[in-house]
């Protein structure tokens, strides 16, 4: 037997993380994609307004949607690396 962290843990101790862990991710995950879709339909709107030319329109939701799209990607470097980790029992 092994004392850490105040726990007694044997050689059959189940060390992988919870389960829930995972779905806990994927539901703030998909909370982030939401509020991105949410934002570029919102910016789309606004955007849409009088004042404003076409060619700008078109820079500025391209450059948010980009913005949106790499911040997705790289959002999901750590929880990725975590995974890979557990699943190959590292």
């Amino acid at each position: 037997m092994v004392l850490v962290n105040e726990m007694i843990l044997t050689k059959n101790a189940d060390l992988s993380p919870p389960v829930w862990s995972f779905g806990f991710f994927v539901v703030l995950y998909g909370l982030i994609l939401i509020s991105a879709i949410y934002s570029t339909i919102f910016a789309n709107v606004k955007l849409g307004k009088p004042g404003i030319s076409e060619e700008v329109r078109s820079l500025v939701l391209k450059r948010h949607v980009a913005a949106i799209i790499i911040y997705t990607v790289f959002n999901l470097y750590i929880p990725a690396t975590g995974l890979s980790v557990w699943l190959n029992g590292g």
